[in-house]
């Protein structure tokens, strides 16, 4: 351990001053690619640290806080430069914070190395992407603009045909005549005016507005009601959230869209991205967005239900085994007993919600939390069945 922490540390040092030379040699030729690998190489240190707890304490922020709390080395994460790497060239400041992250990781490798033995596969497998992660950054993603402007059409003809649907305020559900002249449609975004319709037409009272709540409304009228601005909400965030960030005016000069990412960003070990990147729908039209250059294409790889197979050797559990031996699917075979189904008549959003539910016991979903996310789909069990369904 202690060759390797002093390997390490040589290798460090040499990368300093290979940034300097470089830096020094020609300064607006290289920027960005140092200051984002310099970046990238602090990425290991800082996806460890970021949320997590050592020593029984937790401590977020990164490679920052670790260094603080590890080595006793505060570092300077003044907010504007910590913010400030949106595309070069870079000024020498820039650099020499990206500098600092790296001279703060090896001194981190050097706390680590002597708890990382017998782990250095791991170190090495995130070490080595660090340079594809950083090449992935810079390259962001092209969006199709003639594909943006139609969906954006096409979302503000859809919100025009759910808003004519909306009740009048002070009328029945199903009326169409305004009440009053200057009566005003059912406004899907003010909890005040949705708890006082339900209230007054249908005699319910909504502790909230949520979508959890809106799903657990069964009455007839009101369940159409409650669909119909869910709707409206969906259609909004998908304006607002996704198409207007996508948007031309948004994006940099190059029509491509970056996030930062971490390998090591969630607690399950999985990737995750800082942007709007990770939590872009599924739906089909929203992800054609996405295109490659000409001349090239994306291809997808994928593990097949890696989580349940390992949970499956982890916990021995017979009926998990004997599926994957079987090569079923899962997914289809909890919604066929959650929805009481043969696996042949499972819808596809019967397996999502599926899905949805492996998922939740494995990262601890509760029986209450069972019972309560069924609900949202329309499934009435018990606490008891949930119970068993759990174990």
């Amino acid at each position: 351990v202690r060759k390797r922490v002093q390997e390490q540390e040589q290798a460090f040092q040499l990368r300093i001053r290979s940034v300097r030379k470089t830096t020094m040699k020609n300064k607006n030729r290289n920027r960005n690619l140092i200051a984002i690998t310099l970046i990238a190489c602090a990425g290991f240190f800082g996806a460890c640290g970021n949320s997590q707890a050592i020593d029984g304490m937790a401590i977020g922020g990164g490679i920052g806080a670790l260094g603080g709390y590890i080595i006793g080395n505060e570092m300077d994460k003044e907010e504007e430069v910590r913010t400030s790497f949106k595309g070069g060239p870079y000024s020498d400041r820039q650099l020499h914070y990206a500098a600092s992250d790296l001279v703060q990781t090896g001194e981190l490798w050097n706390s680590y190395a002597s708890s990382l033995n017998g782990h250095f596969d791991i170190v090495k497998l995130e070490c080595d992407i660090i340079p594809l992660v950083a090449s992935v950054e810079l390259a962001g993603m092209k969006i199709d603009p003639s594909r943006l402007d139609s969906l954006k059409k096409e979302a503000q003809k859809t919100k025009t045909n759910l808003e004519e649907q909306l009740p009048w305020m002070g009328s029945t559900f199903n009326s169409a005549l305004k009440p009053i002249p200057e009566a005003e449609r059912l406004n899907p975004n003010s909890p005040k005016q949705i708890k006082e319709f339900f209230s007054e037409q249908f005699g319910i009272a909504l502790k909230d507005t949520s979508e959890k709540t809106l799903k657990q409304i069964e009455a007839d009228g009101a369940r159409e009601l409650a669909d119909l601005i869910l709707k409206c909400k969906a259609n909004k965030k998908l304006i607002g959230t996704y198409l207007k960030k996508l948007d031309s005016d948004s994006l940099r000069e190059d029509g491509r869209i970056r996030g930062r990412f971490f390998s090591m960003g969630a607690r399950t070990g999985r990737f995750s991205v800082q942007g709007i990147l990770q939590t872009i729908p599924r739906q089909q039209e929203i992800r054609e967005l996405f295109v490659p250059e000409i001349g090239n294409c994306y291809v997808i790889a994928d593990y097949s239900q890696i989580e349940l197979r390992v949970s499956a050797e982890l916990s021995g559990d017979k009926t998990m085994q004997d599926a994957f031996v079987r090569g079923q699917d899962l997914h289809k075979l909890t919604a066929s007993k959650a929805f009481g189904v043969s696996e042949e008549e499972v819808t596809k959003e019967q397996r999502t919600a599926a899905k949805a539910i492996n998922f939740g016991l494995i990262y601890g979903m509760s029986p209450k939390g069972l019972v309560s996310y069924m609900k949202s789909y329309g499934i009435e069990i018990t606490v008891a069945e949930a119970r068993r369904f759990h174990q």
